[in-house]
């Protein structure tokens, strides 16, 4: 079974939390939108999602399900501006959900194929 996650991580700088001069001023902040049960849902609810950023953010793209490379969906949207102003990425990520055991066997089937043709 697969679902869809809608997220958006913020990347900012931002006085350190401490006093220190190996302190990092580079923060960054994940939310998660929604789980959803189709591409098609995710995407509609991402792009609702992008119409808030543009609130702050200039936002040129959006989530669509065959603007990606090769005609794939597009599920990375973000911002390319200074490196002093605040970054988002919004992302739609697939979940998948499998009965662990048999993912287990299927991995090590796998290796132990790749291992036997590269000895």
């Amino acid at each position: 079974m697969e679902k869809y996650m809608v997220q958006i991580e913020f990347r900012y700088k931002a006085i350190p939390k401490i006093d220190s001069p190996y302190a990092s001023d580079c923060y960054n902040k994940k939310i998660t939108i929604g789980i959803y049960d189709s591409i098609d849902e995710a995407i509609k609810q991402g792009n609702k999602s992008l119409e808030v950023l543009k609130a702050k953010f200039r936002v040129d793209d959006c989530f669509s399900k065959h603007g990606g490379i090769f005609g794939t969906a597009n599920k990375l949207v973000c911002n390319f501006v200074s490196r002093n102003k605040p970054q988002f990425f919004a992302t739609i990520e697939t979940l998948h959900f499998d009965n662990l055991a048999s993912v287990m066997e299927d991995v090590f089937n796998a290796n132990d194929r790749w291992l036997q043709k590269n000895r």
